[in-house]
């Protein structure tokens, strides 16, 4: 991609390369308790990291967390899935 995909706030390019790094863990536990009838239930959790490296992402960035100019970032997660 070019130097102008992430722009910044101001319009100026936000750079090339490589701009955001992620990787992340999920466990999931079936929930053999519901009946089959019901689907088959599972509950999950993880976890994912970020890592921002672009400066039109960090300046993005800054509308979500306009008091800091984070570039690692790290998200929870978790829910319930229904198959049927």
């Amino acid at each position: 991609m070019g130097d102008e995909f992430y722009q910044q706030m101001d319009g100026s390019p936000g750079g090339s390369g490589l701009a955001v790094f992620s990787t992340g863990m999920k466990v999931s536990v079936p929930l053999t308790f519901v009946p089959k009838d019901l689907g088959f239930w599972t509950a999950y959790a993880g976890v994912k990291y970020y890592h921002l490296d672009n400066q039109g992402l960090l300046d993005g960035n800054k509308v979500l967390t306009p008091n800091e100019h984070r570039e690692d970032l790290v998200q929870f997660h978790g829910g319930i899935s229904i198959f049927f």
